[in-house]
């Protein structure tokens, strides 16, 4: 794995052969006990982080094991970068500006916070700020998509949104109904599709109570 990263790797005299002699790299506690590091990166990504970054060792040889930890850990965010790279470089357009689509299923990847400067005002001596999230998502194939969704309340704090509006996470699923494509871009090689006049889809709490 080691010969697949972009990272500039400091190894000194841990090399991929030393990493694995010795019993260096193999684990001496827990549930993963006997099992070698690499082979724990392949299953339980974030336990190997813990050991990475958690774990004290007591002598120099569990120093060892951390420092072997702390590369594979610095591998595998690589690998995880460079497949992201890749997925993204397959996405394509959701259509034509001015279509219409309906009925889509997106992932929230990343959000970002923003005042409208149209509506921006000072009420007395109160600032107020109407804030609007950048969305960007991605459906089930990978395809990017972006779009804004403003408050209706305003905030007295610069690009935060005030306690009533629903603040959207990275992971979270939106449904929406209905939206228009406003225009299409390229950036680093990953296209997106900008949306706009979006509806989003209303889920009836209720209707899945007993």
């Amino acid at each position: 794995m080691l010969y697949f990263s972009k990272r500039c790797l400091v190894l000194i005299d841990y090399n991929e052969k030393r990493m694995r002699s010795n019993g260096d790299d193999l684990i001496f506690f827990g549930k993963y006990r006997g099992h070698f590091l690499h082979e724990i990166l392949l299953i339980d990504a974030p336990y190997l982080t813990w050991i990475a970054y958690k774990f004290t060792p007591k002598i120099p040889k569990q120093e060892r094991f951390t420092k072997i930890a702390q590369v594979y850990h610095a591998v595998h965010l690589d690998l995880m970068a460079r497949k992201v790279k890749e997925n993204r470089k397959n996405s394509r357009y959701l259509g034509e500006p001015g279509e219409k689509l309906v009925n889509l299923k997106l992932k929230v990847v990343r959000v970002r916070l923003e005042d409208n400067p149209y509506k921006t005002r000072v009420f007395g001596t109160t600032p107020q700020f109407f804030v609007r999230q950048v969305l960007t998502l991605n459906d089930v194939s990978g395809n990017l998509v972006t779009m804004r969704i403003s408050s209706k309340n305003p905030s007295a704090v610069s690009c935060t949104l005030p306690g009533r509006e629903h603040e959207y996470r990275p992971g979270e699923i939106i449904y929406i109904e209905s939206a228009r494509i406003s225009h299409r871009y390229e950036s680093y090689g990953s296209k997106y599709t900008c949306l706009n006049y979006v509806k989003l889809t209303v889920i009836n709490a209720l209707s899945n109570r007993p």
